[in-house]
């Protein structure tokens, strides 16, 4: 569910991940890891912190508050010129 929801999608969009994405939204939770894992470092560091800051705006248990985090986060990472 939470590789699919709309939100999170527009993030890992920006990041030019989202191949990466669709094929964690159709694995199970065990072969999410594994997949991680097997992803080249920076790639991986890239994914593993993406997920991080993705949970924690939805932590705050409101789909309108993680629009906000997203916001915010991407627009953060446009002043510092984006994803590489």
């Amino acid at each position: 569910m939470f590789f699919k929801c709309k939100t999170v999608k527009q993030v890992w969009r920006f990041l030019n991940l989202e191949e990466e994405r669709v094929i964690l939204a159709e694995e199970l939770s065990m072969e999410v890891i594994w997949y991680i894992l097997s992803i080249r470092t920076e790639k991986k560091m890239l994914i593993l912190i993406t997920i991080w800051m993705c949970v924690c705006g939805w932590e705050g248990g409101s789909i309108a508050q993680l629009r906000l985090y997203v916001g915010e986060l991407m627009q953060r990472m446009t002043m510092k010129g984006g994803p590489n």
